[in-house]
């Protein structure tokens, strides 16, 4: 596979300085710009101006986040935070504080999940938000990093409870697990990953490592985005109705019986979107393979021809899912050439050392 080249005009199109919060990361990770540079933090700086942030900051200030659970998708406050940290919210600004003060206090400890005894790790007792699930304990975890938190005691809660509801080759377990054939969550992996990638590696456990390790092989035992049973709409029709036990049972018996073993796509992780909902896609799997320092094997090349086959004749890529309509505001338009989704895969294909600049 050849190296991609950027174009003057897409470059110009990436660091319109309408998206202050795009063009830092631009300048950041395309270009290596250092993050002292002028025109970096000049960028970071009006990051709370850019249309998408401060609509969705109004939403916090105003007082309306609260009128909905935490988890409400996708105008809830652990939604909301999860947005602003990832468009790159200074964690100075006073919501990033607020947000942060608010994690901390309800921040649960859990010494039991998923009826087994959960065990500290790096000195902290499991804690997580809400509900004992790994896709949501994650995201806080990855929002107090980026807010300047990244060593704190409920950082290293949330670290605990994502290891403890790893299940070995097979992703993480969930109360949603009891009614799908898959005998792990596999939706979650990247985002989890994403999370402990965030940990410096001399301050990861050996469990985290393995945890991050396994993580890797699942993704490629699944081609990367083909975790899907063929026989999942069965399997939902014969357990309908039943009591959970019973639901496992019958999953154990289709799964003894080979009923697992074919694999469709996950079509939705070939519609890329930015910001994702609890799913993902492909173009974040290939990211988080990258961060990871994985080599570029058969897999990864599929993948990576396949991230190619959506570029335009632009050399841009196109926002084709997405969650316009249920956040604070909308990010991108459905079927056009997004300059976000374009600054992903221009990312991933440099961490794959097939982009030139």
């Amino acid at each position: 596979m050849e190296s991609v080249d950027l174009d003057t005009a897409t470059l110009e199109w990436l660091l319109d300085p309408a998206d202050p919060a795009l063009r830092a990361k631009v300048l950041t990770d395309l270009l290596d710009r250092s993050p002292v540079d002028p025109e970096v933090r000049e960028a970071q700086r009006r990051i709370p101006e850019q249309p998408f942030v401060r609509a969705t900051l109004e939403g916090w200030t105003s007082g309306a986040v609260w009128e909905r659970s935490p988890y409400q998708k996708y105008r809830g406050a652990t939604w909301t935070l999860a947005h602003l940290s990832e468009m790159g919210l200074p964690a100075d600004h006073p919501v990033a504080r607020q947000g942060v003060d608010y994690l901390l206090e309800h921040a649960t400890r859990a010494g039991r999940i998923r009826r087994r005894a959960v065990a500290p790790l790096a000195g902290a007792q499991a804690v997580y938000w809400f509900y004992p699930i790994a896709c949501l304990t994650a995201r806080m975890l990855s929002v107090l990093a980026r807010f300047g938190l990244p060593d704190h005691a409920a950082t290293r809660g949330a670290r605990a409870t994502v290891v403890h509801l790893h299940l070995q080759g097979r992703g993480f377990d969930c109360m949603v697990m009891d009614r799908s054939l898959l005998p792990g969550c596999v939706m979650t992996v990247p985002e989890v990953l994403k999370a402990l990638l965030s940990v410096p590696p001399a301050e990861r456990t050996t469990a985290e490592d393995a945890v991050i390790a396994d993580g890797i092989e699942v993704l490629k035992e699944v081609e990367l985005y083909r975790y899907a049973p063929a026989q999942s709409k069965a399997f939902q029709a014969a357990s309908k109705g039943m009591k959970a036990d019973e639901a496992r049972a019958l999953k154990a018996a289709w799964a003894a019986e080979g009923r697992l073993a074919e694999r469709t796509e996950k079509a939705g992780w070939l519609r890329f979107s930015f910001p994702h909902s609890y799913n993902s896609d492909l173009l974040e799997v290939l990211g988080v393979l990258a961060l990871a320092g994985v080599e570029r094997d058969p897999v990864v090349e599929r993948g990576l021809e396949l991230l190619l086959g959506k570029r335009t004749r632009n050399g841009r890529w196109k926002q084709v899912g997405g969650l316009n309509g249920a956040m604070w505001a909308d990010r991108g338009v459905k079927g056009e050439e997004d300059p976000w989704i374009t600054y992903r895969a221009l990312a991933v294909l440099k961490g794959f050392g097939a982009f030139r600049g």
